[in-house]
C-alpha cells in the first residue's frame, strides 16, 4: 500500500502544480539546445464592439478563411458559486440544454445535430459560457436554439435529479483516483476556495428553487457579452443578436443584486491580495487503501495571476507569458524536463508534469 503525499505551499493569485514521483537533480544536457528561431508575426483580427439597448454587449471578429462560426455567450457573474452551495453554477449551466419552454432535451440535441453543429454550456470559476459551433449558412437556425436555452430554461425536476446522480457518480469515481484527488486538494488548499463542480454532500442540498434563484440573479443581459467569431460580418452578427437576444430584459437596479456583486468582488480581491511574505508550508498525507498507485503533488501560489483589473479595464500581467513559457519547458509536455527525467530516463513514474492555473 502506498501513500499519497501532497506538499502545498501557500502564497497568492496564480498557481503552479507539479505532479511527480520524486524530486531529483537536473542532469546536464548532452547537447546545447538549438538557437531560437525568429519570432513570427501574428496578425490579430480587429474586434468590432457594440451594445444592445438592454445592455448586452456584442463583439465580432471576422475570419473568412473557412465557412464556420463560433458564438459564445459569456455571463460574467454566473460562475461565482456561493460557498454554501458548491456546484450551483455548474448545475445551472449544465441544465440549460436539458429542456426549455419550447424544446425538450432530446429535441435540442437532435436539432443542433441536424444542423451539423454543437452546443454546450459550462460554468467556469467566475463566469458561465454558452457556445455554439456551426457552418455559417446554418447560423441563424443554431442561434435560435442558443437563445432558447439561455432565455427559456425550465430546470425540470427530473433533469435536475438525473444530473445530480450522474455528477455524484463521476465525483465518487474521481475522488478514488490519486491524480484527481490531488487536483481537488491542491486547489482547495492553495486558493482556499470551494469546489465549483460540487461535492456529494453539496449536490444533495441543491434544489430547483436554488437553481431558479441563481439563474434569475446571475443570467442578466447587462452582465453578458455575445461573441461572434468566424465567417460573419459585423452587420449580420448585430442583426442576429438583436433578433434573438433583444427581448432579453435588462433588470432594474436592486440592492440585493448590487450586494451580491459586491460580495463576489470582495471575495476575489481577498483571494488576490494576500501578502506574499509569511509563506506557510503544509505536508498532507492522504491514505487510499488498495488504490494501487501513489501520487505526489507540489502546489504553490505565485505572486501574480493572469490579468490585473482596474475598474472595467483588464490587462495581462507582464509575468504571465514568461511564466507560461517556463512552465512549458519544465513540465508542459511529454518531452519537457520533468517527464524526460523522471519517466523517460529513469522510469520512476508513469508521468510527471507541471501546469499553471489562474483565477480571475
Amino acid at each position: 500500500m502506498k501513500s499519497k503525499i501532497f506538499k502545498i505551499v501557500e502564497n497568492i493569485a496564480a498557481f503552479l502544480i507539479l505532479n511527480f514521483a520524486f524530486l531529483i537533480p537536473c542532469v546536464k544536457a548532452q547537447e546545447p539546445p538549438p538557437a531560437p528561431s525568429a519570432p513570427r508575426t501574428v496578425t490579430i483580427p480587429a474586434i468590432q464592439n457594440s451594445e444592445l439597448p438592454n445592455g448586452l454587449k456584442v463583439a465580432v471578429v471576422e475570419r473568412k478563411n473557412v465557412p464556420l462560426v463560433t458564438v459564445s455567450l459569456l455571463l460574467n457573474y454566473a460562475g461565482a458559486d456561493s460557498e454554501e452551495k458548491d456546484g450551483l453554477a455548474n448545475t445551472t449551466a449544465s441544465l440549460l440544454t436539458k429542456g426549455t419552454k419550447n424544446r425538450t432535451a432530446t429535441q435540442i440535441a437532435e436539432e443542433i445535430e441536424f444542423l451539423g453543429g454543437n452546443i454546450s454550456a459550462r460554468a467556469n470559476w467566475n463566469s458561465t459560457v454558452v457556445n455554439i459551433n456551426v457552418t455559417s449558412d446554418k447560423l441563424e437556425q443554431a442561434i435560435a436554439i442558443m437563445s432558447d436555452v439561455v432565455l427559456n430554461p425550465t430546470f425540470a425536476p427530473k433533469e435536475i435529479e438525473l444530473f445530480k446522480t450522474q455528477t455524484n457518480d463521476e465525483l465518487n469515481v474521481s475522488l478514488k483516483q490519486p491524480g484527481s484527488l490531488a487536483s481537488f486538494v491542491a486547489s482547495r488548499y492553495t486558493f482556499g476556495e470551494h469546489n465549483a463542480v460540487g461535492t456529494p454532500e453539496s449536490l444533495k442540498s441543491i434544489t430547483q428553487a436554488d437553481i431558479k434563484k441563481f439563474y434569475r440573479e446571475s443570467y442578466l443581459a447587462d452582465d453578458a457579452v455575445l461573441i461572434f467569431a468566424g465567417d460573419i460580418s459585423s452587420e449580420k452578427a448585430n442583426a442576429l443578436a438583436k433578433k434573438f437576444f433583444g427581448t432579453w430584459k435588462k433588470p432594474p437596479p436592486a440592492n440585493g443584486r448590487d450586494a451580491s456583486r459586491k460580495e463576489i468582488i470582495q471575495r476575489i480581491d481577498k483571494a488576490t491580495s494576500t501578502p506574499i511574505n509569511g509563506i506557510v508550508s503544509k505536508i498532507l498525507v492522504i491514505d487510499l487503501p488498495n488504490s494501487g498507485q501513489a501520487a505526489v503533488t507540489y502546489a504553490k501560489k505565485l505572486g501574480a495571476g493572469r490579468v490585473s483589473c482596474n475598474g472595467n479595464k483588464c490587462v495581462t500581467v507582464e509575468t504571465f507569458y514568461p511564466s507560461a513559457v517556463a512552465n512549458t519547458v519544465l513540465g508542459g509536455g511529454y518531452s519537457a524536463r520533468l517527464n524526460s527525467e523522471i519517466r523517460i530516463k529513469r522510469g520512476l513514474s508513469y508521468g510527471a508534469s507541471s501546469s499553471l492555473a489562474s483565477r480571475s
